[in-house]
Formats: structure tokens, sequence, C-alpha cells
């Protein structure tokens, strides 16, 4: 009985031992950077790129599925497309020799600047908001610049009134006045809205005028 209850507890401790053994970690960080250097090399040339294009996939693949909030991740699957294991792809990625340029600012290629919203692409800086976000304050738009955003109003004096076409009523000159009220002023989210509509008297015709039509 004692041998058994050993041998019980001897296959409990391999089953939680044995996935310790082959799981190889890897720094997110270096995944990214060495992908990095796979795309820039290939990239730049095909024909003479250090790695193949299916360890090139692979590692992209296994990439764009870390969570963003992981620093460390195992790394000792198999890439579909080549066969080898992530972590052999990224060891090998760490001969590439091909330089990755610098932007002006000194950032690297593929990443962001420390100047919102720029992007470090082929050495040169471009506006990438949708990746590399604004700063406090700024909107992205849609060529990738940062904006303030637009303030509709600051207050009533900003929303101008608006008028209709004159038209007769009782013998005198009237036209339609719309009011319009400042919303969350001063935000980007202010607008102005319509306040009250009324006829307004243009011209208090005398007894010897008349108001026509047209």
């Amino acid at each position: 009985m004692l041998l058994k209850n050993k041998f019980i507890i001897f296959f409990i401790l391999i089953l939680f031992i044995t996935p310790l053994a082959y799981a190889q970690m890897c720094e997110v960080a270096h995944v990214r950077n060495n992908l990095r250097k796979m795309l820039y090399d290939y990239f730049e040339s095909p024909s003479t790129a250090t790695m193949e294009l299916d360890k090139i996939k692979d590692l992209l693949d296994f990439y764009l599925t870390i969570p963003p909030t992981e620093d460390n991740i195992d790394c000792s699957g198999t890439g579909t497309n080549s066969g080898v294991s992530y972590q052999i792809i990224v060891e090998e990625a760490d001969n590439i020799t091909t330089a990755i340029p610098l932007c002006s600012d000194g950032t690297e290629f593929g990443t962001c600047s420390n100047n919102k919203p720029s992007y470090c692409y082929n050495g040169r800086l471009v506006n990438r908001c949708s990746t590399c976000n604004c700063t406090s304050g700024k909107e992205c738009q849609s060529d990738g610049s940062c904006l303030e955003p637009t303030i509709a109003c600051y207050n009533e004096a900003d929303c101008e009134p608006a008028y209709g076409n004159y038209f007769c009523l009782t013998g005198d000159i009237y036209r339609n006045k719309t009011l319009y009220n400042c919303t969350n002023p001063g935000t980007a989210s202010s607008e102005c809205t319509i306040y009250t509509s009324f006829a307004e008297l243009v011209d208090d015709c005398t007894a010897d005028e008349y108001c026509v039509e047209g």
C-alpha cells in the first residue's frame, strides 16, 4: 500500500514538472525587436535575407497573439509554416546583422517617437496617430496627424441668430428668427442648439404703406 501511494505521488509530481520543463519563456520586448529586425532585413533584400519567409510569418503570427499586458510569454510552440519553434526563430534572429535605420530624432525603425504622433518609417518620421496616439488635449485625424479639437462655441455670443425670409403679417413686414444656446461651452462637444424661434417684426407699416408678398 505504501509503495502504491509513493507511485501516485511520483506520478502527480511528474504531471506538474513536465509542463515546466517544456515551457520556454521569451521576453516580449525581445520577440518584438527581433521581429522588427527580421521584417526590415527581408524587405531590404528578400533574396539575401537572413531568415526564411516562413519563419518570419510564424513569428509575426505568434507576436500578434501576445496579450498587450504580457512582459514574458511561453515561446515553446511551433510555427505552422516553418515547423520551427518560436524560441529557435527568436534566437536565430539574434544573428541578423542588418542595421535598422534611425530617424532624425533617434527613434528606431518601426517604433513611435517620443514626439507624438511621429512614427519612424524607413528612416523618416511620419504622422501615425492611430498607432502612436496624440498628446493630451489633441485628437487623432484621418491623415495621421493630431489637432486641437474644434470648439464650436464658448458662450451664447458665439451662436449667431439665423433669419428666414421676409413675409407679410397683418399688413406689416416680418421674418422668422431663430436663437441658439451654447451647450457644453468650451469643449470639443460644444454646439449651438436651437433655443427658440419666432416671427420678428421688421417694419411696422404706416397708414400710407402696405406690405406686398414676393
